[in-house]
């Protein structure tokens, strides 16, 4: 009666081990017609945002950019704007406007500055006024 007991468990425990070890097909999950979407957790913004503003005298344009802190934290931007100022779609005159070495903007906070051009042609303008990887731009007709 041992005996058989030691016989059956033995059976048991060979059938069990190749059952574990057999292949097995899996099939895979039907296919959904339904589009996934994911949210993300976090949504990083720009460093900062730029504004320009264009003022046409009679002999003298002044173009006058702001840039304002968009995060949390405060931001330590080094080096001055580099302007491009495009006529009829072509550079007519490219440069930068020098501040100090660095500047610390607050969240929230603001630098603004200007640049004055005297005596332009008549035609279309762009101005670009870029600053830490952001970019601000203006149209406006001189007459």
């Amino acid at each position: 009666m041992i005996l058989m007991r030691y016989a059956i468990l033995g059976v048991l425990s060979i059938s069990i081990l190749l059952a574990g070890c057999s292949k097995s097909e899996v099939t895979p999950p039907e296919s959904s017609t339904k589009p996934v979407f994911s949210t993300p957790k976090e949504v990083i913004l720009p460093v900062m945002h730029g504004i320009v503003t264009v003022d046409n005298g009679l002999k003298e344009t002044k173009v006058t950019y702001t840039f304002t802190n968009q995060t949390k934290d405060k931001i330590t931007v080094i080096g001055g704007a580099k302007y491009s100022l495009l006529k009829d779609q072509a550079v007519f005159e490219h440069g930068a406007v020098a501040i100090k070495d660095y500047l610390d903007l607050e969240p929230g906070q603001s630098y603004t500055d200007s640049k004055s051009f005297t005596n332009l042609p008549q035609g279309d303008y762009l101005i670009e006024v870029t600053w830490n990887k952001t970019k601000a731009t203006a149209a406006f007709n001189r007459s």
